[in-house]
């Protein structure tokens, strides 16, 4: 055992009043203690590999080495990923937590579009038109119409789809005395 990894267990113990490692809540120090990455491969049998992604931060390089141990709807949700690191674990990472948490480019939507979550994506992500008008069959209309900063002609082109209802009093429209102009002109809704 390291002598780092010595004094930090040696600190865990006294801090928590344990005498010996066999008392050591494991689920305790899993979650509420940040805890090195030379420490977790020490005790990788004992950690709470659910919990060890709440409270800190873990390198990609340190995700990779313990693939098969770690909690990957966690490492989804708790941990900052890079497009390549996801696309090489495409098949384990959660998709709808991915594209919650993660910022993804509109080109890696469009690489992974048959795995992405579209409703999350619509709701999270920040979009631009053409990538909305391209798919328009896709995305979530009424998370589109609350969540994306969208051009009056854009919602001009697809009143049908969106809710303006929602658009209408949503934040992101920044002169709301314009916008019921735009919406009267166009008879787009009863005002």
């Amino acid at each position: 055992m390291k002598k780092s990894v010595k004094q930090e267990l040696d600190k865990i113990l006294k801090d928590n009043k344990w005498e010996f490692i066999e008392n050591i809540n494991w689920y305790d120090i899993s979650y509420y203690q940040k805890l090195s990455l030379d420490f977790i491969r020490e005790f990788k049998d004992k950690v709470d590999w659910y919990y060890i992604f709440f409270g800190q931060k873990l390198s990609l390089d340190f995700i990779r080495e313990f693939k098969d141990k770690v909690n990957w709807e966690n490492v989804s949700q708790y941990q900052t990923l890079s497009e390549d690191f996801i696309r090489e674990f495409q098949d384990r990472v959660w998709w709808n937590v991915i594209c919650c948490k993660q910022d993804l480019s509109e080109d890696f939507i469009i690489e992974l579009q048959d795995k992405v979550h579209w409703r999350n994506i619509s709701y999270f992500q920040e979009l631009s038109e053409n990538f909305i008008r391209e798919f328009q069959f896709k995305v979530h209309w009424e998370d589109i119409s609350n969540k994306q900063k969208l051009s009056y002609s854009f919602i001009f082109e697809f009143r049908e789809k969106l809710n303006l209802d929602t658009l209408l009093y949503r934040e992101s429209i920044e002169n709301i005395e314009e916008f019921y102009q735009f919406v009267s002109r166009y008879e787009l809704m009863d005002i």
